[in-house]
């Protein structure tokens, strides 16, 4: 730390030199610069817009053309005019060239005239949906009709359905052959006719329990 009343550390203090002067334990370090008054307004001054928003809304500006570009002057015509008026001399051409102003000719698309645009009352845009219907929200009618729909579809699961075999007895009945129709042999390779099987299945087992 330096001794305030050290005569170098006043030196230091007195050179106006930013890097040079020293702060206090709490303060700030001493301004070398000279600053304009406390009604100074610093940062850039915005310029004011002569057109504000109140000028926007009551003018209306129309859109102007971008002026087509002028074409090159058409050389192989003027010097074709230079010889009709007998302009032999260079000079003559280009006094002639300076005075006789031919452009070359553009090519432009045709303008389709077949387009035909719908009558001034005619109404841009896609349309706005439709308002909410406050009437049948105050009054009810959404609940009430969900309310109806609720009751049908109840009313339809009320109704007792016709009870179906479960898949056992299915099974048995699907397998079971009809009194009057004779069975069918089952078909078998000539040499396993008179094999029988070892082993039954569930459903044609005789110890089975009849329901």
């Amino acid at each position: 730390m330096f001794d305030p009343s050290h005569p170098y550390y006043q030196k230091i203090q007195n050179t106006n030199n930013v890097l040079l002067v020293k702060d206090d334990v709490g303060k700030p370090k001493k301004c070398v610069r000279n600053l304009p008054g406390p009604g100074h307004s610093y940062g850039l001054y915005q310029k004011k817009d002569p057109e504000n928003a109140g000028c926007l809304m009551s003018s209306w500006q129309e859109h102007v053309r971008t002026q087509d570009a002028q074409p090159d002057k058409d050389y192989r015509k003027l010097n074709k005019l230079s010889l009709q008026n007998k302009c032999t001399k260079p000079k003559q051409v280009s006094e002639f060239r300076a005075t006789a102003d031919v452009r070359m000719k553009e090519a432009r698309g045709k303008v389709d005239g077949s387009v035909k645009l719908p009558d001034s009352n005619f109404i841009y845009g896609i349309p706005n949906k439709p308002g909410t219907p406050i009437t049948n929200v105050v009054g009810n009618d959404y609940a009430n009709h969900a309310e109806q729909e609720k009751a049908i579809q109840y009313s339809i699961e009320s109704v007792p359905r016709k009870k179906s075999l479960p898949k056992r007895d299915y099974n048995l009945r699907r397998s079971a052959s009809p009194p009057n129709q004779e069975k069918k042999p089952e078909f078998k390779l000539k040499r396993f006719q008179k094999v029988n099987p070892k082993v039954t299945d569930y459903m044609q087992s005789p110890k089975r329990p009849q329901a």
